[in-house]
């Protein structure tokens, strides 16, 4: 079984891979109040940033709109991007950026209010293992694509390209935006 798998969320995203969506977690679903409103995002991960480069280009051929892909990773393994927000977190070993976007806007507001580890900022909208496995993508040089999704043809689309592209490990994730 792919390394993939572990992280599905939605069982919607475990039969686009294939497989059973996991039985801790069969269907999760996020419940927002009426002032809320609810992004999507495929996020990868990949040990080199030719590969992510060319997931991006991948998906940017199913007509992406500006934007709605973003970079995070240690700072050196992004060291060929520019538009890169710092993302200092004080515990992390190393120092953190982020392309520019809604990714590292909603990251850089939770480092402000006091976040201390890439970590703890994605645990406010991820459950803590799947934010933990993340950290540690993070920390092995590897590069988190995110894709903001856009309705489920989008979410098909952005999952089969990540996984033919190669990535270590993919999911579906829903963020509150307030």
């Amino acid at each position: 079984m792919r390394k993939a798998s572990q992280s599905c969320l939605y069982a919607d995203a475990c039969k686009i891979a294939g497989e059973e969506p996991p039985a801790d977690n069969p269907t999760r679903r996020v419940i927002m109040s009426a002032n809320q409103q609810q992004l999507r995002f495929a996020i990868a991960a990949f040990s080199s940033s030719s590969a992510a480069v060319k997931a991006a280009q991948d998906l940017q051929t199913v007509s992406r709109p500006a934007g709605s892909i973003s970079y995070l990773g240690s700072r050196s393994a992004l060291n060929a991007r520019t538009s890169l927000l710092e993302l200092p977190f004080p515990n992390n070993a190393q120092p953190l950026a982020c392309t520019e976007g809604e990714v590292a806007q909603r990251l850089a507001r939770k480092l402000d209010s006091g976040a201390l580890t890439l970590q703890s900022a994605l645990a406010t909208w991820l459950i803590p293992r799947h934010a933990l496995q993340l950290e540690r993508a993070v920390e092995n040089g590897e590069i988190l694509v995110w894709v903001q999704l856009y309705d489920s043809e989008d979410e098909q689309n952005a999952y089969r390209i990540l996984l033919s592209a190669g990535c270590t490990l993919v999911g579906v994730h829903d963020l509150v935006k307030s």
